[in-house]
């Protein structure tokens, strides 16, 4: 293993006892420096990723860092030997570092990151292949901005980086990756690009447990393939075969996807229940196909659907994965489209409707193969955020470093007698130790006692913990959490205003430690605390352009989506607040279920409405509002423009919604219908009669639920 050395910026290579050492996670621009360029100082200085490379290293020594680790100037990318013995091994080298900096090239410390408009949640570094791992496996990763300035760390930005990524935010609390199936893994991957097609698999390595040697020219299929091949080498988790193609693409298909593309929907997946098989959940790869066994349903052919007489002849079945679907109540399980084809009786079969993933209760179909009496089950338990061995101090020294605003603001350390001096203290092995903090109004008065307890983990690792020693003002008692070893920050309000923040950071020691304290004033704490984001709970796909059969004439056309999670209303009317949850990370043009069918997601407490205009002369244009009444959906359909009537006053449909659906006393009638029709009278032609309606899903698909769009025309008499 290579490591560049901070200071002299010379590579030197370790082949065993590695040093402590940070790693950079970047995505690659012009002119990166590479290994080649290393061996000439002076050709490197040129191009303009030195820049990046001098930023890395200045910073990693800010904390201590001696060695740092860079991809592009460690790897020497022109052998095939090295490079193929880098790529099995990158997810130990995140996993190993002490700290990994992200360094975010277009994205701005000075912005807030949960804002919806902030370049943080645009940065292109989530949506590259290889930043996955980078993400998962380090034990503990600082984002930093275009300036090298922080931006956070991913404790404490989990709730954004799960909004944006897909991954649950429990992953990044406890780092266990164990309770996710491979299909939930997956999913984490499909949105993600890589320049090479074959680096989309090679990239999914280390999150599997898995090596292979890389084949670049094999293709993007192949390659998948033999991953999946590798996967089931060491794991009985059926939800491997719970993927969809896209939408509308025939022909028969085998039990293995093409690409990580085809999990986009599995996100909700858990792992197959392996006990239901009686022993029987193994399967193998063998030339002639994959042998599994799986209970069987018959189900009618395509086009023998009415001739019951031809039961016995039926060559399509429904097939129980035994993967229970996480948001269907746990009673709903997944089952894939199976064609027999050779004959009647005969054991081949293919994947048929593959873009189809049936929802099926669990309790049908008989097995239909004999199983092996023997299965030896490998321990394949990679968590997540890879701890690299290393001795336990018998204590570690904490650095505090308190921020200008400390001083200036009055946050007052109160000594003890078991702490010499405010600076540095440590902390025993398997103890902890509490410091205690006044904050104090400018007159000198206390107002606020705080504690900050360090815990100490496993690995010298230090977790936080803050009380409040005389809560008031309404203020919670206890702020943090001792749950989780990864507690890296703290953020909490004070009674005066202000907002307090404490920073565990790793430094190039790992028996020593720094803890920054920053204090922030009333005014600017209003835009530093904001509460954490949460994953949509519900979602609707609904079509951009319905088809509708048997109707003959111009069809409506989705327009735009107003947004309205959070509003305020006036007399005057609505007036859209500022709000980072405003608009979700999935939300309508991000995510496609397939060809002309936009998915649209929010919380259960809010709405969506959505405007589809029928171009024709004059321009017609309704409304079609969606929502949820506790766990029951609702849809309503309205002229565009109508007003409403609430309280006395005439309202637009924004504001007679954002009321009406907030109250518990009195639920309009029209709200509590999945299905509502509206007659469009039209001059010199037909009135259009349009029923708009809610149905339940019955395949695996983003969201819960699916609108439905009829029409019809009835001839009007010319005046």
């Amino acid at each position: 293993m290579r490591l560049l050395n901070t200071e002299t910026l010379q590579l030197h290579e370790f082949y065993s006892d590695i040093p402590t050492y940070a790693i950079l996670s970047h995505t690659w621009d012009r002119e990166e420096v590479t290994f080649q360029d290393m061996q000439n100082p002076q050709v490197a200085e040129r191009k303009a990723g030195y820049a990046k490379l001098l930023g890395a290293c200045t910073h990693a020594r800010k904390y201590n860092f001696e060695w740092i680790w860079i991809d592009t100037c460690c790897i020497n990318k022109e052998s095939s030997a090295e490079l193929s013995e880098a790529i099995n091994s990158m997810y130990g080298y995140y996993g190993d570092s002490e700290v990994c900096f992200v360094y975010l090239s277009d994205a701005s410390s000075a912005e807030e990151p949960r804002d919806v408009k902030s370049s943080f949640r645009k940065s292109r570094w989530f949506k590259r292949g290889w930043t996955l791992q980078e993400l998962l496996a380090p034990r503990y990763c600082v984002f930093l901005g275009k300036d090298w300035e922080d931006i956070g760390t991913r404790w404490s930005l989990r709730d954004a980086i799960s909004e944006l990524t897909g991954i649950p935010s429990r992953v990044f609390e406890d780092g266990d990756m164990t309770r996710y199936s491979i299909a939930q893994k997956m999913s984490w991957a499909a949105f993600r690009e890589t320049t090479r097609p074959e680096d989309q698999t090679y990239s999914l390595m280390g999150l599997f447990g898995v090596n292979m040697p890389p084949l670049y020219g094999e293709g993007a299929v192949k390659a998948f393939m033999r991953l999946q091949h590798e996967i089931i080498k060491v794991s009985d988790d059926r939800s491997i075969f719970v993927w969809i193609a896209r939408i509308g693409e025939k022909g028969t298909r085998g039990l293995f996807a093409k690409s990580p593309f085809e999990f986009r929907m599995s996100g909700e997946v858990a792992a197959s229940e392996t006990d239901t098989f009686d022993g029987n959940s193994s399967y193998t790869f063998a030339n002639n196909g994959l042998h599994i066994h799986l209970p069987l349903v018959p189900i009618p052919d395509p086009e023998d659907y009415s001739d019951q007489s031809k039961y016995d002849q039926y060559h399509h079945f429904l097939a129980s994965l035994h993967c229970r679907s996480q948001k269907d109540d746990g009673c709903e399980y997944l089952s894939v489209y199976l064609r027999r084809i050779d004959g009647k009786k005969g054991p081949q079969f293919v994947r048929c409707r593959a873009d189809e993933l049936a929802l099926t209760s669990k309790g049908y179909g008989r097995y239909t193969f004999q199983v092996r009496d023997l299965v030896v089950k490998e321990n394949n338990h990679i968590p997540s955020f890879a701890q690299h061995q290393e001795r336990d101090a018998e204590e570690l020294v904490v650095s505090v470093k308190l921020s200008d605003t400390v001083t200036r603001n009055c946050l007052v350390f109160d000594g003890s007698q078991d702490i010499k001096g405010l600076s540095t203290f440590s902390v025993a092995k398997c103890g902890s130790l509490s410091l205690k903090y006044r904050v104090c109004s400018p007159n000198g008065t206390s107002q606020t006692s705080l504690v900050l307890k360090l815990l100490r983990a496993q690995s010298n690792r230090l977790s936080l913990e803050v009380t409040y020693e005389n809560p008031s003002g309404g203020l919670p008692d206890y702020v943090g959490s001792s749950d989780h070893e990864l507690v890296d920050t703290i953020t909490l309000p004070l009674v005066n205003g202000g907002l307090v923040s404490f920073q565990c950071r790793n430094t190039g020691k790992c028996m020593e430690k720094n803890l920054d304290i920053i204090y922030l004033p009333r005014g600017d704490a209003l835009t530093a605390l904001k509460r954490e984001l949460t994953p949509p709970t519900a979602g609707f796909i609904v079509p951009s352009e319905p088809r509708i059969p048997n109707y003959y004439g111009t069809l409506p056309v989705f327009q735009w989506i107003s947004s309205l999670d959070f509003i305020d209303v006036t007399a005057a009317g609505v007036n859209h607040s500022t709000s980072l949850q405003r608009v979700a990370s999935l939300d309508l043009f991000d995510v496609y279920y397939g060809f002309n069918l936009p998915y649209v997601s929010f919380q259960t407490s809010t709405f969506r409405i959505l405007t589809y205009t029928i171009n024709s002369a004059p321009l017609l244009a309704f409304d079609v509002a969606l929502g949820f009444r506790g766990v029951v959906p609702w849809v309503h359909i309205s002229l565009s423009g109508k007003k409403f009537e609430v309280d006395g006053q005439e309202r637009d449909l924004a504001a007679y919604l954002n009321i009406v659906s907030r109250r518990t006393d009195h639920w309009p009638e029209e709200l509590q219908t999945s299905s509502m029709t509206m007659d469009i009278p039209r001059r010199y032609d037909a009135t259009i009669t349009v029923t708009v309606s809610i149905e339940a899903r019955t395949t695996i698909q983003l969201g819960s639920h699916l609108l439905r769009f009829d029409m019809s025309k009835s001839r009007s008499s010319y005046p």
